[in-house]
């Protein structure tokens, strides 16, 4: 056997390299000799300086320690010494081994603080637990956690936050430490919106937040809220019902390692039990007293009960008092307990006595609750019926305690189930009957149903292909779309729906042959290339979609690029889902013809809406109103009433009232205060629904048996009562929220028509007044339209008369004075024509309707297109909304507002106009602007006025009328004109339409 050689100094240094621990070898002379890596970085020297020092030289805190007194004992001993040892001067504790040799020391020790920490901390939060566990209040429990835990987790400051439950905002609860509580609620501010980032957090999502010096420069609020030694803070939540955190400041940076967090939540968790105890303690407090108030009210409540209440021990005898036995049997207390405890079985009818020991002694061995009936024999000799029932009340150990039960007389409700099951048979053959027939009407209502449904179609397929085609066209760019139909007489052939509006250029052929059509649950069909005649021209892609009905096809949507490129991924998502959409239309279809017949049900209070505004007698209205409700609700009638005097007069009425000498009462009036069914609505402005009539309500008793329930509802107009709507039903009814909604709706549209018709009276004379103001103006309009313009015409056709005759004799002085003159006469004529239509302006009536502006900007354009002929005119059109106007009056505004951005820009380069939209304060505010020559801003009030110009004539044609028409038209329509600019700058023009 071979000896291996030694270790070289090298080899032995990188053995102790490994080591995980810091170690160091001494010789006997207390001199470094040898000095691992980890020692190296703990010691702060590097080895090669350490190696020959020493220790007491390098390491002189060591000198008078516990360290010093071990090593020397090593030494002396030359025994091994292994210890743990708090080191002062690094405020650590070490694990000590020292192992001596026949040279020295080696000397292998560890950093154990943490641990030490750890059961420090440990044995401060039991003690902490131990103080917790016997608070009951949440306020000494706050202020006992954060008392001990600020020095446990090294905090200078430390606070309780709460999420208020009405607010939704936290509330300081707590605080304690190096922040003053005062100033601390005083610079609390719940409403600062940064609270909701960092606090906020921990508060709402429940997990611990920490943040570092560097962190606390982030957020603002946290900077600015804490104290000014705060370097470094942990927000922790509660776990309780109510979110709260406990927040933690520190003085110096922390690094929240993995030991810290673990302290810190331990201190919340700790914080959370405790409240959650105080919280449990205050309850079952608040469940004692609620406990001993019950028991209170039980007690009084037996008192009050109609049944007789017994009390028997856990084997079942009875332990309760029993006058009411004895007086009810006779039986004495001492006989009826007997002497096996069942003696008051022999006032129990023979046929029940067995069936009744029986349940007892089940349920006393069950512990389930006991009930029985049976009859028992009274002190007459008759037998009277009865009911007991029982409970157990159990102990701890689940047993029967004893036992509580009720006794109840149930006699008449007996002899009323006998009678009860007589009434049953009888009611059980009509019920029989009856169904048969309604199984007859359902049978022929379902045939109905398939007929209707059959014979009516919500949307065509025409409809819905014309949509889908123009929904593709307008949303891809270089496609073309069309929509076959199955060739009902050539199997394979698909023929094209006519589209309207379809692109120019290029487009799908009229007829397909062997389409592809995919499975039902395939994707569409997608061509790469699709050449659809052989020779015929051929398309850079194309995508077909099949609808189905009923697993055939019926139609195939397709769309084809017009470019010799694939259909983008974009373009086939929109086609699979304008395809889909098709599709589900199509199935909706048959939902919708159902819909119809639901929809005619409705349709009659549209009309009667409709005619609110054209039926001049409000009482006829009344009567349509009371038919259409009446015709939705089960047998009755249908009444209006109105004060006169001390009385309620009908005024209108719909139906029979079914008693001759009621209906004469009616006509005769009812008196006002005592009729309570109409009076009370009348009073408190509130419908009064009874579904079950109340026949004194009206002191009507004797007249009104026949009546079953009622809804009476006032009439409110301008805010007042005006009168009573009443429906009076043949049996009792219960009114639901449909039906109150419907006769809520009847009644509003009637008392819109009756304040129109107190309206109608003062319209009237207001039209009066306006028909003879038109007549004026238009007596005016014809002088002006004939008296001046027939003597401008006859000059201007004698100036031409004039100069034909004379020809070349006249003069250029001459021809010139003749031209002028003709010119001054047609300019005279124009002024004339454009005041006509001034005066025709205000005189037409408006004719609302939705208008799309946008379309109408187009049209206006393409009328201008002539005066941009030779320019270079640039049009930006944002999104315009549709509005709610007199599409004629409207499109006279845009002419005049867009013609004037093109006449007034005629000096620039490139003429720029820009029309948008935007929303005002009450509608939209429409804006047109141009690059032109703009206008001095202090003239501004002079540009709507009739003939007023801000420019020669000689720069701008125009005789100054537009603008004035266009503030006319707006100004109708309820809106405003105004209008921006400085010279050489543009002009941006603003009208505003309601909404």
């Amino acid at each position: 056997m071979t000896t291996p050689d030694p270790l070289t100094r090298h080899e032995y240094q990188a053995l102790l390299d490994d080591l995980l621990d810091p170690l160091f070898v001494l010789d006997r002379r207390w001199r470094y000799v040898l000095v691992n890596r980890q020692a190296e970085r703990v010691l702060g020297v590097p080895a090669a300086e350490l190696r020959g020092q020493v220790i007491w030289d390098v390491m002189t805190d060591l000198q008078g320690t516990e360290l010093e007194r071990l090593l020397r004992q090593a030494a002396l001993s030359r025994s091994r010494v292994e210890a743990e040892v708090y080191y002062a001067p690094l405020r650590i504790w070490v694990e000590l081994r020292v192992l001596p040799s026949l040279d020295g020391l080696a000397v292998q020790f560890r950093d154990v603080t943490g641990r030490h920490v750890d059961a420090e901390q440990r044995d401060q939060l039991l003690h902490l637990a131990q103080l917790l566990s016997t608070v009951t209040d949440a306020n000494t429990a706050l202020d006992t956690a954060l008392r001990l835990g600020l020095p446990l987790t090294g905090a200078c400051s430390g606070t309780v936050l709460a999420l208020d439950p009405d607010s939704g905002q936290p509330t300081l609860w707590l605080t304690t430490g190096t922040v003053d509580p005062a100033t601390a609620r005083a610079e609390w501010d719940p409403a600062d919106p940064e609270l909701h980032g960092p606090l906020m957090q921990a508060l709402h999502g429940g997990q611990a937040q920490y943040y570092r010096s560097s962190d606390l420069k982030a957020h603002p609020y946290l900077t600015r809220h804490k104290a000014s030694r705060t370097r470094a803070v942990a927000a922790l939540p509660l776990g309780l019902e109510q979110p709260c955190q406990l927040v933690l400041s520190f003085d110096s940076d922390r690094v929240f390692s993995e030991p810290e967090r673990h302290v810190l939540t331990s201190l919340a968790d700790q914080l959370t039990q405790t409240l959650r105890r105080v919280q449990l303690f205050q309850a079952e407090s608040a469940a004692r007293e609620q406990a001993q108030a019950s028991e209170a009210r039980y007690r009084a409540l037996v008192r009050s009960l109609p049944q007789q209440v017994w009390i028997a021990n856990r084997t079942g005898i009875n332990v309760s008092t029993s006058e009411w036995w004895q007086a009810l049997t006779g039986q004495l207390l001492v006989d009826a307990v007997g002497a096996d405890g069942w003696g008051w079985l022999e006032r129990v009818h023979p046929d029940d006595r067995d069936r009744v020991r029986h349940a007892w002694k089940v349920a006393l061995r069950s512990l389930k609750p006991y009930r029985q009936e049976y009859r028992v024999q009274t002190v007459g000799g008759e037998y009277r019926d009865y009911e007991a029932r029982g409970l157990p009340r159990l102990d701890e150990q689940g047993r029967a305690a004893e036992w509580v039960g009720t006794v109840d007389d149930i006699t008449d409700r007996k002899a009323g189930e006998r009678a009860l099951q007589q009434t049953t048979a009888q009611l059980e053959q009509q019920v029989h009957e009856r169904t048969r027939a309604l199984q007859e009407e359902t049978d022929a209502l379902d045939a109905f149903v398939r007929f209707t449904a059959l014979s009516s179609h919500a949307v065509s397929v025409p409809e819905l292909a014309q949509l889908a085609v123009d929904v593709l066209q307008a949303t891809l760019d270089h496609v073309c779309a069309g929509y076959y139909l199955p060739d009902m007489q050539q199997e394979g052939r698909w023929d094209m729906l006519p589209i309207h509006g379809a692109r120019p250029g290029r487009r799908l052929p009229q007829t397909l042959h062997d389409v592809p059509v995919p499975e039902p649950s395939s994707p569409p069909t997608v061509l790469e290339q699709w050449q659809p005649l052989e020779g015929g021209p051929a398309f850079g892609a194309a995508a077909f979609y099949p609808h189905l009905v009923q697993g055939v096809p019926s139609g195939i949507l397709s769309v084809a690029s017009t470019r010799a490129q694939p259909l983008s991924e974009r373009q086939q998502a929109i086609f699979r889902a304008v395809g889909r959409s098709m599709g589900l239309a199509l199935e909706r279809s048959a939902a919708t013809r159902v819909l119809v017949a639901q929809q005619q049900a409705l349709e009659a209070f549209a009309l009667l809406a409709r005619d609110l505004a054209f039926e001049p007698d409000p009482y006829q209205l009344v009567r349509r109103a009371q038919e259409i409700v009446l015709q939705m609700l089960p047998e009755g009638y249908g009444v209006y009433f109105e004060p006169d005097g001390g009385t309620w007069q009908l005024n209108a009425q719909t139906g029979t009232m079914g008693d001759s000498r009621l209906q004469q009462a009616v006509l005769d009036g009812l008196p006002f205060e005592q009729t309570g069914n109409l009076y009370q609505p009348w009073h408190s402005g509130e419908p009064l629904f009874q579904d079950s009539y109340d026949h004194g309500t009206d002191q009507l008793a004797e007249v009104t048996a026949h009546i079953g329930a009622t809804a009476t509802l006032p009439v409110m107009v301008n805010g007042r009562p005006r009168g009573v709507f009443a429906i009076c039903l043949f049996r009792q009814h219960r009114w639901d929220s449909t039906e109150r909604a419907m006769l809520g709706t009847a009644v509003r549209q009637l008392a819109l028509a009756l304040e129109r018709s107190e309206a109608a009276r003062q319209q009237q004379h207001q039209q009066r007044q306006l028909e003879a103001a038109n007549r004026e103006l238009e007596a005016f309009s014809y002088s002006v339209s004939h008296d001046l313009r027939a003597p401008l015409r006859h000059i201007i056709g004698f100036l031409g008369l004039l100069k034909r005759s004379l020809g070349s004799s006249l003069s250029d002085r001459s021809t010139h004075l003749l031209s002028v003159t003709e010119q001054a006469a047609q300019h005279m004529n124009t002024l004339i024509e454009e005041l006509l239509v001034f005066a025709r302006t205000a005189r037409e009536p408006l004719s609302l309707r939705t208008v799309r502006l946008d379309q109408l900007v187009k049209d206006v354009q393409a009328q201008l297109r002539r005066d941009t002929q030779g320019r270079v005119v640039r049009w930006e059109v944002g999104a315009l909304p549709e509005v709610q106007a007199d599409p004629t009056l409207l499109r006279q505004v845009l002419m005049n507002l867009l013609s004037n951005a093109l006449k007034y820009s005629q000096p620039r380069a490139e003429a720029v106009i820009t029309v948008w939209a935007e929303p005002g304060e009450h509608g939209w505010v429409i804006s047109v602007q141009d690059n032109g020559v703009g206008f001095d801003p202090k003239y501004r009030e002079r540009l709507f006025g009739v003939f007023q110009r801000l420019h020669p004539a000689s720069e701008f044609e125009g005789v100054g009328i537009g603008l004035a028409n266009v503030q006319r038209i707006v100004q109708r329509h309820g809106g405003q004109v105004w209008a921006e600019s400085q010279l050489g700058q543009g002009a941006t023009f603003r009208f505003s339409l309601p909404a």
